[in-house]
């Protein structure tokens, strides 16, 4: 007789980190988990943007690393890529997770995964990765309104990050 693994589907696996973090489970962040989001684009030149929020939480800890990029003549090459580290609370860290399973973010289809044939729009990406969990999204705007309380949350934890001070600039002023 074949045995071979089941795996299971992405809607039974939000359901069971649901579960996990309704019940408060202390073993949730064992192993670590890595959650992202980024967005990015626009137009080339002083309409480009980019802000990128990476929480990894082991055990206890969470680390949080946001990177926040724009255009700027005085650096090469001509963007100012600022990164910004930090530590959040895994209070924090849970409501976001929370809300984001809870969601349609990883659940649903949206309109907006599919590539318009147009240049320099914004895109978004969501990223939840845990032990037999890896879960994707890219969106292009407009980016679904289902999404507005999970991305309000993400840009609070950056600037919580910005708040802790932990600055670094990652490009070199032009000479």
């Amino acid at each position: 007789m074949n045995k071979q693994a089941v795996i299971p589907s992405a809607s039974a696996q939000l359901n069971e980190v649901t579960a996990q973090l309704s019940r408060g489970d202390k073993g949730f962040f064992v192993p670590p988990l890595l959650f992202s989001f980024w967005v990015r684009g626009g137009d080339p030149g002083e309409g480009f943007t980019s802000d990128k929020l990476e929480v990894q939480c082991e055990k206890e800890l969470c680390e949080a690393n946001f990177v926040r990029t724009r255009f700027d003549e005085e650096y090469s090459p001509p963007y100012l890529a600022e990164q910004f580290t930090g530590h959040l609370s895994l209070q924090d860290v849970t409501d976001l997770l929370k809300l984001a399973v809870g969601s349609s973010l990883f659940r649903k289809e949206f309109p907006s995964e599919k590539k318009p044939p147009i240049a320099d729009i914004l895109k978004e990406t969501w990223v939840l990765s845990k032990e037999g969990i890896q879960l994707q999204k890219t969106f292009f705007e407009p980016f679904p309104e289902d999404l507005v309380a999970i991305r309000k949350i993400c840009n609070d934890l950056m600037a919580k990050i910005e708040d802790q001070k932990n600055r670094r600039i990652l490009n070199d002023k032009r000479q």
